[in-house]
């Protein structure tokens, strides 16, 4: 009885048992480790054990006053490194899906009063696409007037990360994006999504800044896709440009039509010209001697 007695008025003197901190990280990558910290205060309070759980499910246990004082429990969502956790601090490995939600230290008191304290916050586990977006649909080239018709698609993740586009560097209007299209939750319960973007081709389109509509130079129409995920800070992003190269319509055999290229008109025309300079040179030179007679 009176080393019970003793205890309490020891325990008393230090102060009420507390929690003084409890850090878990924000988020987590699937397949990653993480660290768990929690402390207690005052902190040369005796304590019987502190135990951390997953939900409802104890994962670790300390308890300083046993030969082994680490305990870890089986948990099919995470593994728990006995040899790199010790006090209020416990690591973990391979943190899956299924780990997140809320992580709860509990820190007890030694007899007769095992008063108990607990402390928690919430742990995101995410899987991140395993590259960027990707832009398929794109055509050899464009003339004003062509539909356009791309998708952006993204690997699966969890959560899924919001796709949007941009034409040289601006929004599209609402109606030439059909809603972002999930695909089927995989075993992981990982989604891939995808994203469509139909717009008619203008002039407005063939200029991708103001300097270019200034200089009058016609470099293409960029359209970007990007991938974000603001909670955890995720961007990614890939871009195309849809050539425009001006081209002409020369008439073909059977009605049909072949596309040449205005650099190899130019070319043409330019020795077409050199070579009937050269052949009216010559009779003008031929009718002059004819006139003049012999030397």
């Amino acid at each position: 009885m009176h080393d019970i007695v003793q205890k309490i008025f020891e325990n008393e003197v230090r102060g009420t048992l507390d929690i003084s901190s409890v850090v878990v990280p924000a988020w987590v990558e699937a397949g990653t480790s993480v660290e768990l910290r929690c402390a207690w205060s005052p902190a040369h309070y005796k304590i019987w054990a502190l135990k951390w759980y997953q939900g409802l499910r104890e994962i670790y246990r300390y308890t300083p006053s046993n030969p082994s004082p680490v305990q870890v429990f089986h948990n099919p969502h995470l593994a728990v490194d006995a040899h790199r956790s010790t006090g209020g601090s416990v690591r973990l490995e391979n943190v899956t899906l299924g780990a997140a939600g809320l992580f709860r230290c509990e820190v007890s008191a030694e007899a007769p009063t095992f008063k108990t304290v607990y402390g928690e916050k919430e742990l995101r586990v995410i899987a991140l696409p395993p590259s960027g977006p990707t832009i398929r649909g794109v055509a050899g080239h464009y003339q004003e007037g062509d539909w356009v018709d791309l998708t952006c698609s993204l690997g699966a993740a969890h959560p899924v990360p919001h796709l949007s586009f941009t034409v040289n560097g601006r929004p599209p209007p609402s109606s030439n994006v059909e809603p972002q299209i999930m695909g089927p939750s995989s075993q992981r319960g990982l989604r891939s999504s995808s994203i469509r973007l139909r717009f008619v081709l203008r002039r407005h389109h063939l200029y991708s800044s103001m300097t270019s509509i200034r200089e009058g130079v016609v470099d293409g129409t960029h359209v970007r896709c990007m991938a974000e995920l603001p909670t955890v800070d995720y961007r990614a992003s890939t871009e195309v440009v849809l050539s425009t190269r001006p081209s002409y319509q020369a008439a073909g055999m059977g009605g049909r039509t072949s596309s040449v290229s205005s650099h190899f008109l130019k070319t043409d025309y330019t020795w077409a010209a050199g070579l009937v300079r050269l052949v009216i040179t010559g009779v003008l030179l031929s009718s002059l001697q004819g006139l003049q007679g012999p030397i």
